[in-house]
């Protein structure tokens, strides 16, 4: 999913991104991604696969179980400033 090709940067500090997947996912891989050229990601890597999480883009090459919508769903609203009114909002 594209959000904006123009960001680099996240909205908030790398650092909450990664405490909120320990915090979905338990202990689990985290790394940080693609920092090169003014630009940061982080890579999370949930049971048999993993979510590229970028400044403009989220990519998910895994199945979507609770954890991971928790998870998708937590960044939509902080990390992409989406959908603080829509209904997919769910705790």
């Amino acid at each position: 999913m594209i959000i904006d090709r123009q960001k680099k940067n996240f909205p908030i500090q790398r650092s909450i991104i990664k405490d909120k997947a320990k915090e979905i996912f338990g202990y689990i891989q985290i790394d940080d991604a693609y920092m090169y050229e003014g630009k940061e990601g982080v890579r999370v890597f949930p049971d048999g696969g993993r979510i590229d999480i970028l400044p403009h883009s989220i990519h998910i090459w895994c199945k979507f179980d609770e954890k991971v919508t928790a998870y998708c769903n937590w960044l939509l609203i902080n990390v992409y400033q989406m959908g603080q009114d829509s209904s997919f909002t769910s705790s």
